[in-house]
């Protein structure tokens, strides 16, 4: 289990340094203490090919992609992995699946990618790698609209999908909305059925393995991709009208891949569990970063409320999560902590306490006594195997992230990076406080530009503790930025400038130590009739440490002087209350009754006081909402973000429903 550090080294951290002359409306330039410029950690490295090239080469009997069945995990090996990416990719050429078709600027070879994370999606990811195919990753719960929109503007002739997904895109087809696609590639074994109504609407259908035993027969010589060919095109869910197509080539993929090894170090023997959304940049890069190391990857069953039973069949070493989850977890681990009563309660009061003090002043996330005695079995949740782990995507409490450390007995990095560069920054191991995220990683430049009309300014003065630190809209720029959006030029111009430096519209702080810190969002912020300024992320991120809440959304009408909340609730901690106050009915009249949603109210803005909210940021009414929304679907994001936009137009009724009522 090790320690996260020792206080001497976190003392002496220092995430990034100052360069260059400070400029008008916007801090000096802040860049990683070992900077260098256009330039790689692992020089002989420099596209995804050479990465896969080299996994061969140095592990080539490496366990590398794990398959859960029934109770056990089978594996195969990086040698065979490659092979069947090898034969894939000689059959996706030799049947012409993904010809090469000019636009604008780029010739360009499609297949589309489109299920949840399983072995065949990343051997078709290394046979496009291996043969210079850009890949076009659609999210498992894909909307209709947005696959129609992909689908057009790449005009994609080939998707690989699950069988599940045959008839939802024959459907599209059918209607004529998936003009140029004529072949789909289906992971399972097609039946006659599947064939015969593909063949109705104008698609050959193929079974994974006939691409593979094409490819055996007719093997085809790799095809590297340079540096600055498009190895993914990823699109984004954008707040209004259709996703932006973020373009990554190889130099951009692997200038963060091969950088990021400083602060997050993988091993050969470690494994990492693939449940997050590999469509999503986030669980791609992380991938790929535990490949270029020789490590395993095991993939959960698809099904979210089962992780846990996945995470305890793998045992895996190295945990990547989202706020959303690693919440979840908190709550699942308090809740386990809270039931002994008597001296059992006592001592694990204690534990904790112990813990927290050791890890704020000694840099420690274990305890050989309190970890034999209490958390070991909370580790056991978990695997117990796990020893380091990677949060990214949102803001997290501070607290939470601490109990989260001393719990699970190991630390827990933080990360921040966009779909446009991959990670960006990321937090060290060694360093005991948490609420930042970390430094650039190498090559990357930060910047902070001022906003004056939301007072964040090269010059920001702290209230509560009156330092003076950087404050502004986070800049960056370096070999990791896109491209751009894929054939939208004058977007792809409204967020990168002249000079390079990609604006996120993420509000950060840089403190003295260099770690950057989210403390806003400059589009995000809206002003109520009183005239206050109000960042909903930040009132969100207090409620979600209530028990009673899943998902919050804050929602502030700027001809009203209160806000009002849209909360999904924890359903077993809801209907267990609901039962002790005698409060009858299903669930969807529990979340009506007039009682639950005063409790789960008063709970929230209880929170929210202790939080240190002001009193127009505490909501006055909110609704709750019974059903629990999947990633990627309505209005939540495949990384568990609220997207705004929809949420608002989703609950609109139920917005002015609260705001009429007396």
């Amino acid at each position: 289990m090790g320690t996260c550090g020792s206080l001497n080294e976190s003392r002496k951290l220092e995430y990034a340094v100052a360069v260059g002359d400070e400029k008008e409306g916007e801090s000096r330039a802040y860049r990683h203490p070992q900077y260098m410029e256009n330039a790689l950690a692992d020089s002989n490295i420099q596209t995804l090919f050479d990465s896969v090239m080299n996994q061969y080469r140095l592990f080539p009997h490496n366990r590398f992609l794990g398959t859960l069945r029934e109770d056990h995990y089978e594996w195969k090996t990086y040698q065979e992995a490659h092979e069947l990416a090898k034969n894939f990719g000689s059959g996706l050429v030799n049947l012409n699946l993904s010809p090469k078709e000019k636009h604008g600027k780029y010739n360009l070879s499609f297949l589309g990618l489109y299920s949840k994370n399983r072995e065949e999606w990343v051997i078709a990811d290394y046979a496009c790698i291996l043969y210079n195919i850009t890949t076009v990753p659609f999210y498992d719960t894909l909307g209709e609209d947005s696959m129609k929109f992909i689908i057009s503007q790449t005009r994609m002739h080939t998707l690989l999908l699950t069988k599940e997904k045959i008839q939802k895109v024959l459907k599209l087809k059918h209607e004529g909305s998936a003009e140029s696609l004529n072949n789909l590639i289906i992971m399972e074994q097609a039946s006659d059925e599947d064939r015969a109504n593909a063949r109705a609407v104008g698609i050959t259908l193929y079974d994974f393995q006939d691409i593979i035993s094409h490819g055996i027969k007719n093997q085809a010589e790799y095809n590297p991709p340079s540096p600055d060919d498009i190895f993914t095109i990823t699109y984004t869910s954008g707040t209004t009208g259709d996703s932006k197509g973020v373009i990554t080539t190889h130099l951009n993929f692997i200038s963060s891949m091969v950088n990021f090894h400083l602060s997050f170090t993988i091993h050969a023997n470690d494994i990492h569990i693939s449940y997050l959304p590999i469509a999503h940049i986030y669980e791609r890069y992380l991938f790929h970063y535990i490949a270029y190391n020789g490590a395993a990857a095991g993939f959960y069953r698809g099904d979210p409320l089962k992780l846990r039973d996945d995470l305890a069949i793998l045992k895996p070493s190295i945990f990547a999560t989202v706020p959303r989850i690693l919440n979840r977890f908190y709550d699942l681990i308090n809740g386990y902590l809270s039931k002994p009563t008597g001296n059992k309660a006592i001592a694990i009061k204690r534990a904790i306490a112990v813990k927290l003090e050791n890890l704020k002043n000694h840099s420690e996330c274990s305890h050989k006594f309190y970890d034999f005695l209490i958390f070991k079995k909370i580790r056991m949740m978990l695997g117990n195997n796990i020893r380091l782990c990677a949060l990214s995507s949102a803001p997290i409490s501070p607290d939470i992230l601490n109990f989260m450390k001393i719990a699970l007995c190991c630390p827990i990095v933080e990360c921040y990076g966009l779909t446009e560069a991959g990670p960006v920054t990321i937090s060290n191991i060694n360093d005991p406080e948490s609420g930042h995220i970390g430094g650039p990683i190498l090559g990357v430049e930060i910047k902070l530009v001022d906003i004056p009309e939301m007072g964040y300014t090269s010059h920001y003065v702290d209230e509560k503790t009156q330092q003076k630190f950087a404050a502004g809209e986070i800049c960056f720029r370096g070999p990791n930025v896109t491209k751009g959006y894929f054939k939208l030029k004058e977007i792809t111009r409204e967020v990168i400038d002249e000079e390079g430096w990609f604006h996120t519209g993420d509000v950060g702080l840089i403190r003295n130590n260099g770690s950057l810190k989210v403390i806003d969002r400059k589009k995000n912020i809206f002003k109520l009739a009183q005239g206050e300024y109000v960042a909903p992320i930040k009132i969100e991120n207090a409620y979600m440490k209530s028990r009673d809440v899943a998902l919050v959304f804050v929602y502030g009408d700027s001809l009203q002087n209160y806000l009002i909340g849209i909360v999904i609730p924890e359903k077993a901690e809801v209907e267990a209350w609901a039962k002790d106050h005698d409060i009858k009915g299903n669930w969807e009249e529990i979340c009506k009754n007039p009682a639950v949603v005063e409790m789960v109210l008063n709970d929230m803005n209880r929170i929210g006081k202790e939080s240190k909210l002001n009193g127009f940021e505490l909501v006055k009414k909110v609704y709750l909402y019974p059903n629990m929304v999947a990633p990627g679907t309505l209005f939540l994001t495949s990384t568990f973000k609220i997207n705004r936009y929809q949420a608002r137009k989703y609950f609109q009724e139920q917005i002015d429903s609260l705001y009429s009522s007396q």
